[in-house]
């Protein structure tokens, strides 16, 4: 617990309308032959959600809801299928990035494809987002991400009405900078990161470090999770307020962080329980300009296992 000993102090006493302020994981066993790569192409969360014949389709609802009605030739994943089994680390990535990869190259997925990934919305938790951070972080390039409902597109229950065609298998290029380990946390923490800049790793320069809780208000100022965490505090921004009602990213987002002194050149770590609504907004930091965000996939779940 002496690691913890220094708090993690996140902004002064700014408010932001809407805002409420109050008060690890391992890392994937991959070649990191480029581990500055960048996230390419992430303003396309800004732009309309077009789907053509040429758009892969991929459904984060249960499999129940899918089965109910879903978009033709669309393919229901889960965001669980590819973390540890583990309860406590259950929002880590498996290790085998590759064997991800080889999966999506049979569902018709690979680095160039154009992917739109569906889900619940507000009636989730971001299911959707989760996905899409996954797929970016592995290598695809045009990732969106919506509420089914906003794309007001046909609906079928027939399982059997084809699908994309199967990809060459591909090598799997992770944009380190998307995911925040354990072990990049400590290391901000022993080293004042919140109060000086500082290099970790192969990072191309130093930076200061933010912390932003998406949890829901009620999660934040519940028992538990924070308060069993020694000396850490972050700001609170419920992952809603990140998105509008069609979950498109809501452009003065940026500009309300920018006045309480959370920048563009910070390394922001995301984090919630089990990083899932943390990784849609991580994905919404990029799209508006703030290209070291990160997402904390293990969570609060995770970091509380530690202890």
């Amino acid at each position: 617990m002496r690691v913890l000993g220094l708090r993690i102090l996140v902004l002064v006493s700014l408010a932001i309308s809407g805002f409420v302020q109050i008060g690890c994981q391992t890392a994937p066993t991959v070649a990191r032959e480029n581990p500055e790569r960048k996230l390419e192409g992430a303003e396309r969360l800004l732009a309309p959600v077009r789907v053509t014949p040429e758009t892969v389709v991929v459904d984060a609802r249960p499999q129940f809801e899918y089965s109910v009605a879903h978009i033709p030739r669309s393919i229901n994943l889960q965001w669980q299928e590819f973390t540890e089994r583990e309860t406590a680390q259950r929002g880590i990535l498996q290790n085998d990035l590759f064997g991800i990869t080889r999966r999506l190259a049979r569902l018709g997925v690979d680095p160039s494809s154009h992917v739109v990934v569906v889900g619940q919305g507000f009636k989730g938790i971001g299911e959707e987002g989760r996905i899409a951070w996954m797929l970016a972080y592995l290598g695809v390039q045009n990732v969106q991400f919506s509420d089914i409902d906003a794309l007001k597109a046909r609906f079928t229950n027939n399982v059997d009405e084809g699908s994309a065609k199967a990809k060459a298998i591909w090598k799997p290029e992770p944009v380190e900078s998307l995911n925040v380990t354990r072990d990049e946390v400590l290391f901000a923490v022993n080293n004042k990161g919140m109060f000086q800049p500082i290099k970790y790793d192969n990072a191309e320069a130093p930076v200061l470090y933010r912390v932003i809780d998406v949890r829901t208000a009620r999660e934040y100022l519940g028992r538990g999770s924070r308060k069993n965490v020694p000396n850490i505090e972050a700001i609170n921004i419920p992952w809603q307020e990140f998105f509008d009602s069609s979950l498109r990213v809501r452009s003065d987002i940026g500009e309300k962080l920018k006045t309480v002194g959370i920048l563009p050149e910070h390394r922001i770590i995301v984090m919630d329980n089990d990083g899932v609504s943390s990784a849609a907004c991580t994905m919404a930091l990029r799209a508006l300009g703030f290209s070291k965000a990160g997402n904390y996939a293990g969570g609060w779940n995770d970091l509380l296992s530690r202890f």
